[in-house]
């Protein structure tokens, strides 16, 4: 169906809003040509009689009250209107002269009404008897009049009684129903071509949200009408442009932090020779440069694509705690089996920063580190009770060689890559991370990876 829709995202709604017009006119036409047509209101004279003796009494089709002026007088009493009024008095047994008949269309041609009410009902004359009159047969038969108004008084006191019209008749439900079922007809293929033509928009919003969480296989689909085809050529060249940069850095850092090791190791045997004082003012900086040079290593290393394995992250947390001494780390969760699939040395990589920063800054209290499980998320909580951070840095930590000078960062001795390094880990395994502070007092990193179900794992792959 894709083949014949209009290329353009203009074309595609406007052929579907005059799709959905045009059929939703000629099923309107159709139902109101198969439809039978509404039945004609008629009232019998009987009930009017019967309406006005019981003032207030509303009934489905007659409603009557006092009044103290009806309508005025016909100026003539021709057909109907005679035989209605005749046929009123004698029901209620009071003079011609006492009962106004108004036809509520205006109509009081003969032709609106059928003269065979003249013909005698089977029985009527009987021998010995006088052949009824017409008022008699109007009050007492089911003769059937267009609706009209009735009044019957004294001058001084009338009751009138006029047909009842509610606002919406059987046929008008009716009518609303059969438009109702066809609509629920043309529901379900005004879907099926509305998800048609949204396709090629949403297949290129989810590459694009994959492409955004750190994925680097996330392929954006070029297809679909013009103005998506654009597009999806634009962010095409954009996410290659963007791979290439990020390559070209991760390249470079390595690099530098890979030719520096050379000079290092030169000065590291050097400073082997030299006097003691000098071993002990350039010892602890090698040492520091050295580490630095690691933790270059390693954020060079982190953005590329992790290898692909099972991981018991539970399992990952407890060697994480093993390698961190003797601190106090409270846990929960551990024992839930939460299998995440990626590089379990950059995910241990990753909780190393996490327990080694809230140890460092836990003002020497316990570090506590939960995980659940919500859904297809795991969810790895770490909390520590130290100083925490200001509002306006918890964002900008997560850039590389970003560095706090207050609280928690004025100390660390490193080149600010440690939540840099965990950020990469956990978007290049597509997660999320991010930073809250405590209401009373200390920071909470909270990780979200996708989760994979113990019993219904996928063999490992590398």
């Amino acid at each position: 169906m894709t083949r014949f829709a209009p290329r353009s995202i203009t074309g595609q709604v406007f052929a579907l809003a005059f799709l959905c017009i045009v059929t939703t006119l000629a099923t309107g036409l159709l139902v109101t040509l198969v439809m039978p047509p509404p039945p004609q209101p008629v009232m019998r004279v009987r009930d009017v009689a019967e309406a006005v003796m019981s003032p207030g009494r509303r009934s489905d089709l007659i409603v009557a009250h006092h009044e103290a002026a009806p309508f005025p007088a016909a100026p003539d009493r021709s057909q109907p209107v005679s035989l209605i009024a005749e046929g009123l008095a004698h029901a209620l047994g009071v003079p011609a002269e006492r009962v106004r008949v108004e036809m509520v269309d205006g109509t009081s041609e003969p032709a609106a009404t059928s003269l065979t009410i003249l013909n005698l009902p089977p029985g009527a004359v009987r021998a010995g008897r006088q052949p009824p009159t017409v008022a008699e047969i109007v009050a007492t038969e089911d003769i059937t009049f267009p609706p009209f108004r009735a009044a019957v008084g004294d001058g001084a006191a009338w009751v009138s009684a006029s047909p009842h019209r509610p606002l919406v008749s059987l046929w008008h439900w009716h009518l609303a129903l059969a438009f109702l079922a066809a609509a629920a007809v043309l529901a379900l293929p005004t879907l099926l071509l509305a998800r048609i033509f949204t396709r090629p928009l949403r297949d290129l919003a989810v590459a694009a949200a994959a492409f955004d969480s750190g994925s680097r296989d996330a392929a954006l689909p070029i297809g679909g009408p013009s103005e998506i085809r654009q597009a999806a050529t634009a962010l095409h060249g954009m996410q290659l442009r963007l791979q290439n940069h990020v390559e070209q850095r991760t390249q470079m850092l390595f690099a530098i932090a890979h030719d520096l090791r050379t000079p290092l190791t030169s000065l590291k045997l050097r400073l082997e020779a030299a006097p003691s004082a000098l071993r002990k003012v350039m010892g602890p900086e090698i040492r520091r440069m050295q580490a630095m040079i690691e933790q270059l290593l390693l954020y060079a290393s982190s953005g590329r694509s992790p290898r692909q394995e099972r991981v018991d992250l539970g399992q990952l947390v407890r060697e994480a705690i093993d390698r961190q001494g003797g601190a106090t780390i409270v846990t929960t969760g551990l024992d839930l089996g939460v299998i995440v699939l990626g590089s379990s040395l950059d995910l241990s990589r990753m909780l190393d920063n996490l327990l080694a920063n809230a140890v460092k800054f836990g003002a020497n209290s316990d570090v506590y580190i939960g995980l659940t499980r919500q859904g297809e998320t795991a969810q790895l909580t770490v909390e520590d009770r130290g100083p925490g951070m200001p509002e306006h840095q918890l964002e900008k930590v997560f850039q590389p060689f970003v560095r706090l000078e207050q609280s928690r960062c004025a100390e660390t001795g490193g080149i600010g890559l440690g939540l840099a390094l965990v950020r990469a880990v956990v978007e290049s395994h597509g997660g999320k991370v991010t930073l809250r502070n405590r209401p009373n007092g200390g920071l909470t990193v909270t990780v979200n990876l996708p989760a994979r179900i113990r019993d219904a794992e996928t063999p490992s792959q590398s």
